[in-house]
């Protein structure tokens, strides 16, 4: 089983939010793959974060398109998602 599997099945056996530290514990992966991990995985849709203030905490998540768009319109400048515009 990959890293990335051991991740998600620790976060969805255990349920409820998990620092990375005790995904680590849990999963036997060294804590400092599970950070460089982690990241990727929220981008990705896999995992969210539910507490951003530290520790982090994360939990599994599988992320619909809506919400993917929503983030980025929120994070990009207006003119991006104007097709045929052109920027302001």
């Amino acid at each position: 089983m990959s890293h990335v599997a051991k991740i998600l099945h620790a976060l969805e056996k255990y349920g409820g939010s998990m620092t990375c530290t005790r995904i680590a514990r849990v999963t036997g992966i060294p804590s400092v793959l599970v950070y460089n991990y982690m990241p990727r995985l929220c981008k990705a849709g896999s995992a969210a974060c539910v507490k951003h203030d530290r520790p982090r905490e994360y939990r599994r998540a599988n992320v619909t398109v809506d919400e993917i768009v929503k983030t980025a319109k929120n994070s990009q400048p207006k003119w991006v998602f104007d097709l045929g515009g052109s920027p302001v």
